[in-house]
């Protein structure tokens, strides 16, 4: 029954936009220690600005970064459950937190300041709706996770929309859990 009624609501289509775009950063997910990434970056709270290849150069270092932890999560079955889409949106707001810090740790060069401050604003309310749909998901709460859903795939458009205008190729991409 529980099936049947995930497939009413469309879950694949849930899932998928769940599944990319690391829930709000069109692409973004975590750092890992292992890249300098934005660590050794100007800070955004008064701090220095980046020249525009040296910002454009750590924000897409932190996506990578991000990306391929999300590439690395185990995918989705074809026939996704609510319990599957708890899973798999748990496992990615750690990464998408992680690289909300690293990101809103770079300071951009001031003419992309307020682009790049609406940019982090998505992505740190895409984060929210993420945690939305897990609690949705896990309380089975079907039409709150279909209007959830459509709030998170238009954030993540517009995210990825606002990543490719600052140069951030890297944080525009689309990925999914691969493992």
């Amino acid at each position: 029954m529980r099936t049947s009624i995930v497939n009413r609501i469309g879950l694949a289509a849930v899932a998928g936009c769940v599944a990319v775009g690391a829930l709000a950063f069109a692409g973004c997910g975590g750092g890992s220690t292992s890249t300098t990434g934005a660590s050794g970056a100007s800070g955004a709270s008064g701090s220095t600005p980046l020249s525009q290849s040296y910002f454009v150069s750590q924000a897409n270092a932190a996506c990578k970064e991000g990306n391929d932890k999300i590439e690395a999560l185990t995918a989705l079955p074809s026939n996704p459950d609510l319990n599957d889409l708890a899973r798999i949106t748990e496992q990615q707001i750690p990464i998408a937190n992680e690289v909300y810090g690293k990101l809103s740790a770079i300071t951009p060069p001031s003419d992309l300041q307020s682009d790049y401050d609406a940019y982090l604003a998505n992505g740190k309310t895409q984060i929210g709706v993420a945690q939305q749909i897990t609690s949705a998901a896990k309380s089975g709460d079907t039409s709150q996770l279909k209007a959830l859903a459509q709030k998170l795939s238009a954030g993540n458009d517009q995210g990825g929309t606002e990543a490719k205008a600052l140069g951030l190729d890297e944080c525009a991409k689309n990925v999914s859990p691969q493992g």
